[in-house]
C-alpha cells in the first residue's frame, strides 16, 4: 500500500536526520507528496541541522544561506544575524576593517556590533596613518567617532596639515584646517 510505504519512509527519514545523515534523510523527504503531514518540518529540520554543522565548520556564509532560506523557522533568524557577526570577527582579526564593517553594518543591533563598527574604522584608520595615507586615515578616524582617541587622532592629523601648509606659506588653504580645528588645543 502506497500510504503505508511513504509512513515508512517518512519514519526512516526521521532516524536518518537524527543520525546525522541529512542527504539521505532529504531524498526521503522529498520523495514524498507534498501534503505528506510533517513532511514540510522534517525538511526544515534537515535544513537547519545542516546549517548548525556548516556553523561548528565555522562556515559561516553557508550556514546563513541555509538559515535564511528557513525564514521564521525556529531561532534561523537569529542564528543568520551570529553567522554574520562571526565572520566579520574573523575579518577583524585577519586585519579585513571594511569587510568587517560591511558586515558588521548589517545587524548594527546585534550584540555589541556597533561597538565593533567604531572598533574597526578605528583601527582601519590606525594602518593607513601607519601607512601613510594621512587623510583617508582621518577620515576613519572620523568614522570611528568617540572611540578610544579617535577624534584626538583625527584632529592631530588635520593640525600636522595645517601646519604644513601654514610653513608653506599657503595661508588660504591652512585657514579652512585650522578652523576646522575649533577648540582643540
Amino acid at each position: 500500500d502506497e500510504a503505508l510505504a511513504d509512513d515508512a519512509d517518512f519514519r526512516r527519514a526521521g532516524l536518518l536526520l537524527r543520525a546525522g545523515q541529512y542527504d539521505e534523510a532529504e531524498t526521503l523527504l522529498t520523495s514524498l507528496p507534498d501534503s505528506y503531514p510533517g513532511r514540510e518540518e522534517q525538511l526544515n529540520a534537515c535544513t537547519y541541522a545542516r546549517a548548525a554543522a556548516a556553523m561548528e565548520a565555522r562556515d559561516y556564509e553557508k550556514a546563513r544561506t541555509l538559515l535564511l532560506s528557513l525564514g521564521d523557522y525556529q531561532d534561523a533568524e537569529t542564528l543568520a544575524k551570529a553567522c554574520l557577526y562571526e565572520s566579520a570577527l574573523i575579518r577583524m582579526e585577519s586585519g579585513d576593517y571594511e569587510g568587517a564593517i560591511a558586515l558588521l553594518e548589517q545587524i548594527p543591533e546585534y550584540q555589541d556590533s556597533a561597538e565593533l563598527i567604531r572598533k574597526s574604522w578605528y583601527l582601519k584608520g590606525f594602518v593607513l596613518e601607519n601607512d601613510g595615507d594621512v587623510a583617508a586615515a582621518r577620515e576613519a578616524y572620523l568614522a570611528a567617532g568617540e572611540y578610544e582617541d579617535a577624534p584626538d587622532r583625527a584632529s592631530a592629523i588635520l593640525m600636522v596639515q595645517a601646519d604644513a601648509l601654514l610653513s608653506a606659506q599657503n595661508y588660504a588653504d591652512a585657514l579652512p584646517l585650522y578652523q576646522a580645528l575649533d577648540g582643540y588645543a
